[in-house]
């Protein structure tokens, strides 16, 4: 997050997680259901409790809810850095770690500084400078001023160590189908062959 703007988003984004109705999927009033399966949730709450240690700041959520499943609160983090684990790793699920930044080349060479590259999404009202940092962002998809947005008609996969290959679009299909090639020489001249 651009250090100017950084305290407002930051404030709007705790809000909308801590107004979030989290459980079960059945109920229509329901925003965000459980993760997947007891290693994932163990895995989220040792992220979020090792930023903790590390120093940083929890904005909203970092506590288990008083229920019974895997359910998660919207988790926002602020003061870790690029070394945090919550930060450096894929975690999958409902924690965002917020850097500040000030010069735009050097957050894209941050951004890039990891292995992973599964997807980012640049947010600005300036849509020169965000094709810019779309086109420096070295992840399968880019969105700007959304995220997650998928579509079946478009490719979908990480660079990198993120993702296996690629799925949906022509693309994806091609994931599923085995190339072959036979290249044929010319037939001998039967003026140059001895009998």
């Amino acid at each position: 997050m651009q250090e100017p703007v950084f305290d407002q988003v930051v404030g709007q984004l705790g809000q909308l997680a801590r107004d979030t109705i989290v459980g079960d999927g059945l109920n229509p009033k329901t925003q965000m259901g459980p993760l997947a399966h007891q290693g994932q949730f163990c895995r989220i709450i040792e992220l979020v409790e090792l930023a903790k240690q590390c120093g940083a700041t929890i904005m909203a959520g970092g506590e288990l809810l008083s229920r019974p499943g895997y359910f998660y609160p919207p988790t926002i983090i602020t003061d870790a850095t690029e070394d945090d684990p919550v930060v450096a790793e894929e975690q999958f699920g409902p924690v965002l770690p917020i850097l500040s930044f000030r010069d735009v080349d050097d957050v894209i060479q941050r951004a890039n500084a990891t292995v992973f590259g599964l997807g980012g999404s640049v947010w600005t009202r300036d849509q020169r400078l965000a094709s810019r940092i779309a086109c420096g962002l070295e992840c399968g998809t880019v969105w700007i001023n959304q995220h997650g947005a998928l579509d079946p008609q478009i490719p979908f996969g990480g660079q990198k160590q993120s993702g296996v290959g690629c799925e949906n679009g022509w693309a994806g299909v091609s994931e599923f189908t085995k190339m072959k090639v036979i290249r044929k020489g010319l037939s001998p001249s039967c003026e140059n062959s001895s009998s």
